[in-house]
């Protein structure tokens, strides 16, 4: 049987399901559909009354055969139909849905390295990505984008800005600018531009800390970075932040399981055919970090086979909240071709258990500490006070941009470190609060800027991360409990 009419077959049998009599599904969204209701009605009325001999799989076979035949374009709908009947994992993509779960998948996406936001009718670059197309090409932060390939964008909100200008990797955008009130004109090679996945710094000495965004192809070569970033500053404890990670591959999540729990397994993957069982192990013979690891109810998949190889294998204590819960494993594979390209699936394919053998899935994984961060009113008692005698750029240093960068931190913003100097990070932060607050985007911390970051401040529900304090005070860093998310 050829693949297109076991598909056909699999796409009836899937309808079959859902329109009987008594629409015996498990999915209650399907139960409660009227349209599936009175198509059930009118089969049950044409069984009854029509003359010649017809069994209800034959009438529903020729129903989607003729329908399929008249419209082709539906077997997109019924395939679709068809998955997302199964679970909430399972899921159909049309080219273009494929590529943009790719490219989500993966962080990366063909782009020229600027970061933009909407100010009035303008779109302004924020900040320039270094060694990136954009930055080689001239662009530059403060620049007026009022062109992308002839096409005035004046007026477009930012974010369809960015979707005119990504496009597939090693294709020409035209971008033209407006700067110090000269139009200026940039034809740039789009290139592969990777949202990074690892972020981490030093906490206090030897503590260090490492944010785990995703679990992707690149992941495993960024926290390889960061460990010997860290290594070389001496670091030994090290707070692990899975707090909203949604997974992302499991042989990644192995692989950095491996560089961190003691000899022992880690996860047993488990498939539909019993012959097919895979379980990873760690060959580490003595764990060369002290780890705590935040985790809250975003914590799913990859990123709970992380977690709970840590805390099982006593490599570490968890702190946070219950974990999500999922330990279903997903398989992605080509299902046919149409004229604009190759529909795929994301199917559930197998279930894993954890290294102690346990059953996680719609369970998650206790922490060892169980504390939920407060959001309270924001206190600048113990901040620095800001400097409004003085306005800062890129480059400088003093406190007044000390205590810019507490407010911008509280309000969710990027400064990098928390010290005294002007770095390319604030200067983006600057920028981005400017744009985001109607005020020309910068990136100069001028004194209008400042007096508007203290009353935003000011006015802003903060959360306390008492989470990470926990984790700083266990070992053994002096907090004055105000951790700021």
């Amino acid at each position: 049987m050829s693949f297109a009419k076991r598909l056909t077959a699999v796409v009836l049998s899937a309808l079959l399901l859902f329109t009987a009599p008594a629409l015996a599904s498990d999915n209650k969204a399907l139960q409660q559909s009227n349209s599936a209701y009175i198509f059930s009605q009118i089969t049950d009325f044409v069984m009854d009354f029509y003359n010649f001999d017809i069994t209800k799989d034959e009438l529903l076979s020729r129903t989607i055969q003729n329908l399929l035949n008249t419209n082709p374009k539906a077997l997109d709908d019924f395939t679709r139909a068809l998955l997302n009947s199964l679970d909430e994992y399972s899921q159909f993509y049309t080219p273009e849905e494929w590529e943009a779960f790719q490219n989500q998948l993966e962080g990366v996406f063909g782009g020229i390295g600027v970061q933009i936001s909407t100010h009035g009718n303008d779109v302004t670059v924020i900040s320039v990505v270094s060694y990136s197309p954009a930055q080689k090409a001239g662009i530059k932060s403060g620049d007026r984008i009022i062109e992308v390939n002839g096409e005035s964008v004046i007026g477009i909100d930012h974010n369809a800005v960015s979707q005119k200008i990504k496009g597939d990797i090693g294709t020409t955008v035209q971008i033209k600018v407006m700067r110090d009130g000269q139009a200026l004109s940039f034809d740039i090679v789009r290139a592969e531009i990777k949202n990074p996945t690892v972020a981490y710094k030093v906490v206090a000495p030897g503590v260090g800390y490492i944010q785990l965004k995703t679990f992707n192809s690149s992941t495993v070569e960024e926290f390889n970075s960061a460990l010997s970033a860290l290594d070389s500053k001496g670091v030994k404890k090290i707070i692990l932040d899975l707090r909203y990670n949604p997974g992302g591959y499991m042989e990644v999540a192995v692989d950095i399981a491996k560089k961190l729990v003691p000899a022992g397994k880690i996860v047993t993957a488990s498939y539909k055919h019993e012959d097919k069982k895979e379980s990873y192990s760690s060959n580490l013979s003595k764990p060369k970090y002290e780890l705590l690891v935040l985790v809250n109810e975003y914590t799913a998949s990859a990123a709970e086979i992380l977690s709970s190889a840590i805390q099982e294998s006593k490599a570490g204590k968890l702190i946070g909240e219950r974990t999500y819960g999922k330990a279903v494993i997903q398989q992605t594979f080509p299902l046919y071709s149409g004229p604009d390209g190759t529909r795929w699936c994301k199917i559930t394919v197998g279930t894993y258990l954890t290294r102690g053998g346990n059953q996680i899935n719609k369970i998650g994984i206790v922490p060892d500490y169980s504390i939920r961060n407060r959001t309270v009113k924001y206190d600048d008692v113990e901040k620095e006070k800001m400097v409004y005698s003085q306005k800062y750029a890129l480059g400088d240093a003093g406190k007044g941009i000390l205590a810019a960068k507490q407010r911008l931190s509280v309000l969710g913003y990027d400064v990098g470190d928390a010290d005294e100097r002007f770095t390319e990070e604030m200067q983006t932060a600057v920028a981005q609060f400017q744009a985001d607050y109607k005020l020309f985007p910068y990136g100069v911390l001028d004194l209008n800027t400042q007096i508007l970051l203290e009353n935003v401040a000011c006015e802003k529900d903060v959360v306390l991360d008492e989470q990470m304090d926990t984790a700083l005070e266990l070992f053994g860093v002096k907090t004055n409990g105000n951790t700021l998310e």
